[in-house]
């Protein structure tokens, strides 16, 4: 995956600050797409999903689905991210191929490398 970055260097004068902000809001704008993923968990670790991901041995899932996520635990947790780096897949309940595909995706966060990216690119989260 290509990494896109945009420096944003003010220049000294109050005009081109402005000018230079508006084009580098403007450039961040195009180059991340937004999307909102959800993570279903318990009231018990609601707190630590949403201020500190703790990745497991098996990872750290999303989805783009809120009515899937809500299948994973009683509280939903919003994550609004721009592009990151992870594995993307089916989620996998166990049914067979058919079963897979209608149960939509996932975002699977399984390293570290897949977290710093993430929190790079973390617009907010909060509990839906």
């Amino acid at each position: 995956m290509l990494e896109k970055s945009v420096v944003f260097s003010p220049q000294k004068s109050e005009k081109h600050d402005v000018s230079n902000m508006d084009k580098y809001l403007r450039q961040k704008e195009n180059d991340m797409s937004i999307q909102k993923l959800y993570h279903g968990c318990s009231a018990a670790n609601v707190d630590s999903v949403m201020n500190d991901i703790q990745v497991s041995a098996r990872g750290f899932f999303m989805t783009p689905d809120i009515n899937i996520a809500k299948q994973y635990g009683s509280r939903v947790v919003c994550f609004e991210v721009g592009d990151f780096e992870c594995h993307i897949g089916t989620i996998n309940k166990g049914n067979g191929v058919e079963a897979d595909m209608d149960s939509g995706i996932e975002y699977v966060i399984r390293s570290d490398r897949h977290l710093n990216t993430f929190y790079k690119s973390l617009e907010d989260v909060y509990e839906v």
